[in-house]
């Protein structure tokens, strides 16, 4: 019924649906996510699945072979970088979705303020996903 009304009076329906949420509930969500991407991502690096996946791409034929010593920094880097960006990267996503939708509502004539945009953000994609 959210779609429709969306659709019939969507005005009103975002300012209704913006009143009612804090950047907490968003802030809980992509905190879960975070974590879970970084237990899984860890388990990838501490099984060595990444370190196999580099060696495997430096290993086709006509591709110039590294040194041991610069295959194990960029082995490093990789693994280090790998567990950063699992951490980082849904917090990225969802700001940079807030302010598409915080912007979409300011272009729509809504005027819900940033920290609600921020709980909406996750609570609408989650809503989409299920």
């Amino acid at each position: 019924m959210g779609v429709v009304a969306v659709v019939w009076s969507p005005i009103r329906t975002l300012r209704e649906v913006a009143g009612g949420h804090s950047a907490l509930p968003g802030f809980i969500v992509v905190s879960v996510h975070a974590a879970f991407s970084l237990v899984v991502n860890t388990i990838l690096v501490l099984s060595g699945a990444t370190r196999r996946q580099l060696q495997q791409g430096f290993e086709q034929p006509g591709r110039p072979t590294l040194p041991p010593a610069v295959l194990e920094s960029v082995g490093w880097a990789l693994e280090i970088g790998t567990l950063t960006i699992a951490f980082l990267l849904p917090f990225l996503i969802w700001v940079v979705v807030s302010l598409l939708m915080q912007l979409g509502t300011r272009l729509f004539g809504g005027a819900g303020p940033r920290s609600s945009m921020m709980g909406m953000a996750q609570v609408t994609f989650l809503s989409a996903g299920s």
